[in-house]
């Protein structure tokens, strides 16, 4: 197992001294037992493991995670739990439970299980990462929605496998009636949730006015005790140095120690705007110009590389067009070349009809092609356990295995195929053993078996092999 450079934290520590061992996770021991020793002990034989379904491993030397179920495995790219109670040592004993292992295919190439004190570092982050404040006895208040925790592991030649688990919260009676109550616009509420709350805009680098949200809130101890209660407001996610919208949350707490927590997002910014970062072709401060009538005149005044900044539009003036900045109506401008970064990019050919999706994973409606050119960001991106390479200068996705393919390896001698009963003409038989370059997922043909099309295939040398012959 690779070094966890993970900080976990003095209370995540603390659980991890008190953690109940689950089954499934073994403990280092290295002691040899009596029982062991003995030469009258027995070996059991360990049962036989099915994979259920081998067509999904990636290519050899790239980890994976399975779930195992008695006698079979399964090749999972998501999790998905469900919390019994809502704290750090019942989503670790959850995920131990659901019995997600890792595995690597490949000669000298090893990857280990993560380890109890990896696996909580990954849960305080997904915690953290989702705006949930953990207790120091490493209990939560019931969150508003389900949270991800991101398992991670890294293979000794450097490969990582990650699985993102969807962890669904203990659901809390819904008997709130011992719970504060807080009013915001004329609105109750009364348990944890997330609101819509309007508190204008903070200016960038401005500072946010934590009284005056106080003010918006007021709050009583239950519904039947009408006792007043402060509200405290936390505006620690909130970073005013950069446009965006931050999560600040609003808790009452009663006598009783029953809490209410309100979640809203603080927009930081200017209303309206469109936030693009300014990139020069030299690296040097980029100048802002005035407009009067049609005359552009540079001023003094510049902006630094990679400022991301307010823009509000566009105007031409003789051919060239500039960017409106800071606000609606100021006579500030910048060259809107300077927000048209070009990404560094490769040409590929699609191999199998892509659809266009956005950075959620989401289907754009529109198509690209097989057999056609596709400038691509040669990066992989994981979205939502899939894998993705960015479509160049757009803000769009295209899966990988259209564009770059997968490695699979024969398991049977075969034979490469134009259609269901013809034979691809010029070609020769691959042998069991053989690495082949796979595009798109497995297509059903006339006789109703299932091919990979291959390397090597265009419109006019169609290639094929039945999916049967893969591991």
């Amino acid at each position: 197992m690779r070094k966890n450079t993970r900080i976990v934290t003095a209370a995540a520590a603390a659980l991890l001294a008190v953690a109940p061992v689950v089954s499934g996770v073994a403990p280092v021991n290295n002691s040899v037992s009596a029982e062991v020793k003995s030469a009258k002990s027995t070996t059991k034989t360990a049962p036989k493991i099915t994979l259920t379904n081998p067509n999904d491993k990636p290519a050899e030397g790239t980890p994976y995670f399975v779930q195992t179920n008695g006698d079979k495995e399964t090749i999972v790219k998501t999790g998905d739990i469900s919390l019994g109670a809502n704290s750090v040592n019942e989503i670790i004993n959850q995920i131990k439970k659901a019995n997600y292992q890792v595995k690597v295919d490949g000669q000298n190439v090893t990857v280990s299980q993560l380890s109890d004190s990896e696996i909580m570092s990954a849960v305080y982050t997904g915690l953290s990462q989702a705006g949930i404040t953990v207790n120091s006895n490493g209990t939560f208040s019931q969150p508003a929605n389900t949270f991800t925790v991101s398992l991670s592991v890294t293979a000794s030649n450097k490969q990582v496998a990650t699985l993102p688990i969807t962890v669904k919260p203990f659901n809390v009676s819904t008997d709130y009636s011992a719970n504060p109550v807080i009013t915001y616009n004329g609105k109750t509420y009364n348990h944890n949730q997330a609101i819509e709350a309007d508190f204008g805009y903070v200016p960038v680098n401005g500072t946010v006015d934590t009284a005056a949200i106080q003010k918006a809130f007021s709050a009583v101890a239950s519904s039947s005790d009408k006792t007043a209660l402060s509200v405290a407001v936390d505006t620690s996610k909130v970073n005013p140095a950069v446009a965006g919208s931050y999560p600040v949350t609003v808790t009452a707490t009663n006598a009783n120690q029953k809490s209410t927590v309100l979640t809203f997002n603080l927009n930081v910014g200017i209303k309206g705007a469109k936030y693009q970062v300014a990139n020069s072709t030299d690296g040097k401060a980029i100048v802002i110009y005035s407009i009067n009538g049609n005359t552009v005149s540079a001023t003094s005044a510049t902006i630094n590389n990679g400022t991301s900044v307010p823009t509000f539009g566009t105007v031409e003036v003789n051919g060239t067009s500039y960017t409106r900045i800071n606000g609606e109506n100021t006579n500030q401008f910048v060259l809107t070349s300077v927000f048209n970064k070009v990404e560094k990019s490769e040409s590929h050919v699609v191999m199998v009809d892509s659809r266009a999706y956005d950075k959620d994973g989401n289907y754009l409606g529109h198509m690209y092609y097989a057999y056609d050119n596709i400038d691509i960001v040669p990066t992989v991106v994981t979205i939502k356990g899939k894998t993705y390479y960015k479509v160049a200068n757009k803000d769009e996705y295209v899966r990988v295995t259209n564009i770059t393919g997968n490695q699979r390896t024969l398991k049977h001698n075969a034979y490469i195929y134009w259609s269901s009963y013809r034979r691809t003409p010029g070609t020769g038989k691959m042998y069991r053993g053989q690495t082949v370059t796979t595009y798109g997922g497995q297509m059903r043909f006339k006789n109703g078996k299932k091919y990979y099309r291959i390397e090597g295939c265009r419109n006019n040398n169609k290639r094929y092999i039945k999916a049967v012959n893969f591991y």
